[in-house]
């Protein structure tokens, strides 16, 4: 995961004045109109700030990027269309104190918003010197991490899974030891062991290495043994089998994902590396993860008629095509499969270097297994492929 530091927050505001001009088209004298005549307007209608806030110069300002997300423009842009100085709440803020500067001595004589940060860097884009804050005294390093979840958790933008990673991971390096904070630092350390960087697609632009954006299947994967241990295994499966696709494909980790769990349900005992094993028997046909996701999507579409489940969709089809490639170890299915094995495909070449007519099909053993769900027992039925 990408680096995130402290900023002042006018850094943020000369940022966020160069983004706002290119989204809009403007030159600095537009942009610099458009801003006065906010301003006039306020003056105008004799509109001011509510009482009883501490205004404080902007330079003493700071932004906390391990706790704070990072600016969005778009929101800024919706603010400036809207901008009404009487609504404008004061900023949240952190002076820490005590025991927080003797840990960290750097943020002494510095206040770190952590709620209301597009407003303070709309004012200061404003020339507004002084923004209006309340100040918080704390000798606690994690109070703007925690005050932050809560918040945000609800609003014009709620936090999402990255914004809770991070600022799990925060806490985590301040010592809180939670079951939300271990389970991040866990994936965390999965994903840097793999040499994978757990990012927003929006952030990934200039990456040059293995990235990853699906958070929610990544803590799905982490879950499983809390350790993370699955989710490595699905990492190096796919980095090694498609070592030249930097964007590890979601598909295709949440089909390994959604294979590993199929396997768990019936106890069944797997060879070590046996999903890296699938994987490389899968790039057999296909060069790209991409293109394997996409020939499943094709695949399932045609086949099953029905909306794509990318868990069913992408396990059910490495699995076919883990099979008709000679694959040696047995992996079971759940209900009917998709259609590779039987020859019914959506396209000719479906499946690159198999040839759809010569292809000789495993015996096929059929199984019932009984599933347990939440108490009451479902017979499913189950193939069991044996190469």
């Amino acid at each position: 995961m990408s680096a995130r530091v402290s900023r002042p927050l006018i850094d943020v505001v000369n940022d966020a004045r160069r983004d706002i001009k290119a989204a809009l088209k403007l030159s600095d004298k537009q942009f610099n109109s458009m801003m006065q005549q906010i301003r006039a307007r306020m003056t105008a209608l004799n509109l001011n700030f509510a009482r009883g806030m501490h205004y404080e110069d902007v330079n003493n300002v700071w932004l906390d990027y391990e706790v704070q997300r990072n600016v969005i423009i778009k929101h800024l842009i919706d603010i400036i269309k809207k901008f009404d100085i009487r609504i404008i709440e004061p900023a949240a803020t952190a002076n820490f104190i005590g025991k927080a500067l003797t840990k960290e001595p750097w943020r002494q004589d510095k206040l770190f918003a952590y709620n209301g940060q597009h407003r303070c860097v709309l004012l200061s884009l404003l020339g507004y010197t002084k923004v209006p804050v309340i100040i918080n005294d704390t000798e606690d390093l994690a109070f703007p991490s925690v005050a932050f979840i809560i918040n945000n958790h609800s609003g014009i933008k709620k936090v999402g899974k990255p914004d809770l990673h991070q600022n799990w991971l925060y806490q985590h390096k301040l010592g809180l030891s939670t079951q939300e904070t271990e389970l991040a630092r866990n994936l965390q350390d999965a994903f840097d062991n793999a040499r994978v960087q757990l990012i927003e697609s929006t952030k990934a632009r200039n990456i040059n290495d293995y990235w990853f954006s699906h958070f929610d299947y990544a803590y799905k994967s982490a879950s499983v043994d809390k350790t993370a241990a699955t989710t490595r295994q699905i990492l190096d499966a796919i980095t090694i089998a498609w070592p030249a696709d930097q964007e590890i494909d979601q598909g295709v980790f949440i089909g390994l994902y959604y294979m590993n769990s199929i396997v768990k349900s019936l106890n069944k005992k797997m060879p070590k590396n046996w999903m890296q094993k699938v994987a490389e028997t899968c790039a057999i046909s296909f060069s790209s993860s991409h293109d394997c996701h996409d020939a499943a999507r094709r695949q399932f579409k045609y086949y099953v008629g029905s909306a794509w489940s990318a868990p069913e969709g992408m396990f059910k089809f490495m699995r076919e095509v883990y099979m008709i490639n000679g694959g040696k170890i047995t992996i079971p299915s759940e209900n009917r499969d998709i259609g590779v094995l039987d020859r019914n495909w959506c396209e000719p070449n479906l499946v690159p270097q198999v040839s759809i007519d010569s292809f000789n099909l495993p015996e096929v053993d059929k199984t019932f297994f009984a599933i347990q769900h939440g108490g009451a027992i479902e017979g499913k039925k189950f193939l069991e492929m044996k190469a």
